[in-house]
């Protein structure tokens, strides 16, 4: 199933106006959010909820996307109003074209999944590229899903391959976890365990705990372990040449002992190397070893302050999730 991002969080880049042609035919292309509707059975003066709704209602009517796409979320979610897809995909339909690329993705989503839309997965992949092109990392992601299936568009593993990869080098551990099973399967690209391994670091590093997971089991029985000296290696080779996401997957393999001797003063130094060279994972598993007292003297100030970089670097290194699935 495709990701989405909450409409309603902080992504504003900008979808060109003339994409948006690519909408149309579509929800009608509403100019001003539509009247609230309020539950029926609701009686006696409105709860807080329903006054959120109206105040998002009449920023969404001067013009703000942001706040259509949140009342868009109101709608999809039954908040305060009575829950109707149909006006949400509205909503959401205006918040792209005024320049959510956030939105575009969610409205894809919709029109792949909602039973209260019809099926349409070319208007989903098309909506998709609009936000891909605009460096919306879920995007990218759900447009691999579309080459690699065939949904919507005509399949394609190496294209699958190289949205999946786009949507890594923004950050998104799903997508490099979605590479990372291409690697291991040689779908669209040169199978290799030792590629396969490597991004699902990544990933897990970002945070996809199905990548973690897979990790721990790779020198179990049901997946025998991918060479982890030689990834060691390569990982140290591109972190000498300065590669910042090296330097954080090889301080991962040093922190854990895989392929090298385990050595947490070592891996604090690594992860200071990728953080000084802006890679925001880098500073922020510096400052949890800097919490936990590992490899380095307990710091919490230093920690915070870490962390704080992490999030001016990268706002997905401090917790921000685009999972919804």
């Amino acid at each position: 199933m495709p990701e989405r991002r909450g409409a309603a969080g902080s992504i504003a880049r900008a979808v060109p106006v003339a994409l948006a042609v690519a909408l149309a035919g579509g929800c009608g292309g509403p100019r001003g959010a539509p009247p609230v509707r309020r539950p029926a059975d609701r009686a006696g003066p409105p709860m807080e909820e329903e006054r959120r709704v109206d105040r998002i209602a009449r920023a969404c009517d001067g013009g703000d996307a942001r706040a259509c796409a949140s009342l868009g979320e109101q709608y999809e979610r039954g908040l305060g109003v009575d829950q109707d897809i149909r006006t949400a995909a509205e909503l959401y339909e205006m918040a792209c074209v005024k320049g959510l690329a956030e939105a575009c993705t969610v409205l894809g989503t919709l029109f792949e999944n909602s039973d209260a839309l019809p099926r349409d997965h070319r208007r989903a992949a098309a909506l998709y590229v609009m936000a891909c092109a605009e460096g919306e990392p879920v995007a990218c992601k759900n447009l691999g899903i579309a080459y690699r299936l065939g949904k919507g568009v005509r399949q394609s593993a190496s294209r699958a391959a190289r949205f999946f990869l786009k949507a890594c080098d923004m950050g998104h551990g799903s997508g490099c976890a979605a590479l990372a099973l291409l690697f291991r399967r040689g779908e669209g690209v040169v199978e290799s365990d030792e590629a396969s391994l490597f991004l699902e670091l990544k990933a897990c590093l970002s945070g996809h705990a199905g990548s973690c997971r897979a990790i721990d089991r790779a020198g179990g029985a049901h997946r025998p372990a991918p060479r982890p000296r030689r990834l060691a290696a390569r990982a140290g080779r591109r972190c000498a040449a300065g590669d910042e996401d090296a330097c954080v997957v090889l301080g991962h393999l040093v922190r854990q002992g895989r392929g090298v001797p385990r050595s947490a003063g070592r891996a604090a130094e690594l992860y200071r190397r990728a953080c000084d060279l802006n890679r925001a994972f880098g500073c922020l598993a510096l400052g949890k070893m800097f919490a936990r007292g590992e490899g380095v003297a307990p710091d919490s100030k230093r920690a915070a302050h870490l962390r704080a970089r992490a999030c001016e670097l990268d706002e997905l290194a401090c917790g921000r999730r685009e999972a919804r699935e």
